[in-house]
């Protein structure tokens, strides 16, 4: 597994399998930052620049919630694309990402949950699961609900979850 630290510098593009499967890419750029201690002042060292790809649940979140500029962190597999132009071979770096998310040491974020309403006795209920945590908000596509792409209602209070992350 890689880690990369880094920043969103194109838009995710969303798109799906030929199976119906969610998919998402964007690229992403890491900056080296270290300390001269002959200067005594912090430098830009190398960097690095590639796609990253993402399936599935993960392809849906990232296409709601990342945009340009966003500090990310994403972990996957590094994979090695080839292909031709005007008969020359060339060579592209992907990251196949497994986690991904906003890097809070560079931003903040405010967090949707989708979670079952766990009783007051913390035991088992017979209430729906994905019950609401939130009073009055019914799923049933009532103000207070959201609905996910191919998922039933989520039972998450509006919120804007599309917000931009802001710098801390």
């Amino acid at each position: 597994m890689t880690t990369v630290v880094g920043t969103v510098i194109s838009e995710v593009r969303a798109g799906q399998t030929r199976e119906g499967h969610a998919s998402a890419s964007f690229r992403v750029a890491s900056n080296e930052r270290r300390y001269d201690r002959g200067t005594g002042q912090w430098v830009d060292g190398d960097r690095l620049f590639l796609t990253v790809r993402c399936w599935r649940q993960l392809a849906e979140n990232v296409t709601a919630a990342l945009r340009k500029g966003d500090p990310v962190v994403a972990q996957g597999r590094l994979h090695t694309r080839d292909y031709d132009i005007e008969g020359q071979r060339r060579y592209a770096v992907e990251l196949v990402a497994t986690t991904l998310g906003p890097d809070l040491a560079r931003c903040r974020v405010d967090l949707l949950r989708d979670r079952r309403e766990i009783p007051a006795g913390g035991g088992s209920d017979s209430s729906e699961p994905g019950a609401s945590p939130v009073p009055g908000a019914g799923g049933d596509g009532a103000p207070g609900t959201r609905t996910a792409p191919g998922s039933s209602p989520s039972r998450v209070p509006d919120h804007p979850a599309a917000a931009p992350l802001v710098p801390a």
